[in-house]
């Protein structure tokens, strides 16, 4: 929501971002906050149940025709984007917390209130955003089950709706029912996961730095039916074990610098810069802002009659127009899948080998 919106609140936004994760940091508990967005096709669930509704039948012919007529080209043309914001609190750091709250799942839930109490604060102020929603297990379920198969929103939007007027109505989806019906072994390439296709890839963050919203062309949707999704992973680091990285990586930098200048080799421009980018890091965290590690997760989901080579080289095509390097996960897009289309805050692992 910032493509209209003016420098100040640009600045505000992006404060508030900072703000969030450095109270994560402080705090200790939250390990990852993985926010993604989904740029899906709009289904015109909720306009056909207000129809439905409000729909006079006694209206002249000619203004039903050209309703019908505008509903289906507003369909067809329209997007909807889907904004999920997760919160990982490992075991290890709830434990004790969770057992001065009492100890069980009570404790843990009394704990994890209280951490995402402070984070809807944030997201709510600063951030910019107008509601805050927490998930319960069916709202989660659907989730996850539009995330393999976006086509069926519509049909869970619906009996929802329904279920308001008819009890009888089952509108809650069961979370055994939230994953694919059909999943042959990931190919190379792309995921295939029901009718659908998926091409997943990985962000390298330029050196040069970004402009806030410079990733905005990623969600963009090339064609009617496509869907775009990217999910960003923010660790926030700890202030004592963010203090020893960049100690350690100031040392590094120092005694690289004095071997080239004892050895006669000449100091180059990406020399100077990571020395610079070192000592930044370290008059930030001086000034008592936080280390926060980013990974970033970009896919494409088409019907599996589509070309799923051609959108996913869009998809590459416009992250690099974005001035971001991207990398395609291959042998690994049913991974990549997950990082990227589904909001349990599960990434890819610091390193092979580890889950």
């Amino acid at each position: 929501g910032i493509g209209l919106s003016e420098l100040p609140a640009r600045t505000r936004m992006g404060n508030g971002l900072s703000e969030l994760l450095e109270g994560a940091a402080t705090a200790e508990l939250v390990s990852v906050i993985a926010m993604q967005i989904r740029t899906v096709p709009d289904d015109g669930a909720e306009r056909a149940a207000w129809q439905q509704a409000n729909l006079r039948t006694d209206a002249p012919p000619l203004a039903l025709a050209v309703n019908r007529e505008l509903a289906q080209v507003m369909t067809q043309a329209g997007v909807r984007h889907e904004a999920f914001v997760t919160i990982v609190v490992p075991e290890s750091r709830i434990a004790r917390q969770a057992k001065e709250a009492g100890g069980g799942i009570d404790g843990r839930a009394r704990v994890m209130y209280g951490v995402m109490g402070e984070i809807e604060t944030r997201l709510m102020g600063p951030v910019g955003c107008t509601s805050v929603s927490w998930l319960d297990s069916p709202a989660l379920a659907a989730a996850i089950r539009t995330g393999f198969a976006p086509g069926d929103r519509a049909s869970l939007t619906a009996a929802e709706i329904a279920a308001h007027t008819d009890p009888s109505v089952a509108a809650s989806l069961p979370m055994a029912a939230a994953g694919p019906s059909s999943t042959p072994n990931p190919e190379r390439r792309y995921y295939a996961h029901d009718a659908w296709l998926t091409a997943t890839c990985t962000i390298l963050l330029p050196d040069k730095g970004a402009v806030m919203g410079a990733l905005a062309p990623v969600f963009t949707p090339t064609a009617a039916g496509e869907r775009r999704s990217m999910t960003v992973f923010f660790e926030p680091i700890s202030h004592a074990r963010a203090d020893r990285i960049v100690g350690n990586e100031s040392m590094s930098s120092e005694l690289a610098a004095e071997v080239r200048r004892k050895s006669g080799f000449k100091v180059r421009a990406s020399h100077r810069r990571d020395a610079a980018r070192v000592a930044g890091q370290d008059v930030r965290l001086a000034d008592g802002n936080a280390l926060v590690r980013i990974g970033i997760a970009a896919a494409v989901t088409v019907p599996n009659t589509w070309s799923i080579t051609d959108y996913g080289r869009r998809l590459e095509s416009t992250i690099t127009g974005s001035g971001f390097t991207p990398l395609r996960l291959d042998l690994a897009q049913d991974s990549g899948f997950t990082a990227a289309c589904i909001p349990l805050g599960i990434g890819l692992p610091k390193r092979r080998g580890v889950k």
